[in-house]
Parts: C-alpha cells; sequence; structure tokens
C-alpha cells in the first residue's frame, strides 16, 4: 500500500506511514511518491525548472523528497530494514513479481 504525502507536513507524512505500518505490517507499505498533490500546494511543488515535482512539497526539508523522508523516518524512529522495505524494496518486490514472466 502506498502513502502519499497528502499531509500538511512531512513529519505528519511519516506519522501516516507509521500508523499504516502498524495496520498491515512493514512489508506492506511503501511511499506514494506518484501521487497527485493536493490544489493548494501545487505552487510550492514546482520545481526551478516550472515543472510539478515533490521536492519542495514541505518548507521544512533539507534537500529531496526521498532524503527528507528518510531523515524524519530516522527521527521517528523507524529502523534502516523498515527504511529500505517502505522506500523501495517493497515495491521492487511486488513489481518484480507482477511482472515476471512478461516479455
Amino acid at each position: 500500500m502506498g502513502v502519499w504525502h497528502l499531509f500538511p507536513t512531512m513529519k505528519d507524512y511519516v506519522v501516516g506511514i507509521r500508523e499504516m505500518v502498524d495496520v498491515v505490517g512493514v512489508d506492506h507499505v511503501g511511499m506514494g511518491s506518484d501521487s497527485p498533490i493536493s490544489p493548494d500546494r501545487v505552487v510550492s511543488a514546482r520545481n526551478p525548472n516550472g515543472n510539478f515535482s515533490t521536492n519542495h512539497m514541505w518548507p521544512d526539508q533539507d534537500s529531496g523528497f526521498l532524503y527528507a523522508v528518510v531523515g524524519e523516518m530516522l527521527i521517528q524512529r523507524f529502523t534502516a530494514q523498515e527504511i529500505e522495505k517502505i522506500t523501495g524494496e517493497n515495491y521492487c518486490r511486488v513489481f518484480s513479481a507482477v511482472t515476471s514472466g512478461r516479455g
């Protein structure tokens, strides 16, 4: 299950990830990085080239989206293994299973 980033802050987004992990387990949670950005955040979500991006969505992040989320996950005491699973390992596992054997 992808957790979309439709939260008012990065801290709240990571709390949402933790809540989902608590409900379905860490092996079934991923970051919903392709989620739509709510209309009230569209302007702040444009990157320097004028394209939509999640990299500048929250004012308290230091750099790119993934860097900022992982930093907050560490603050909220996610383990390295949990972070690896949530930030890509789970997605890769499911994507591989779904697409295996397709040519």
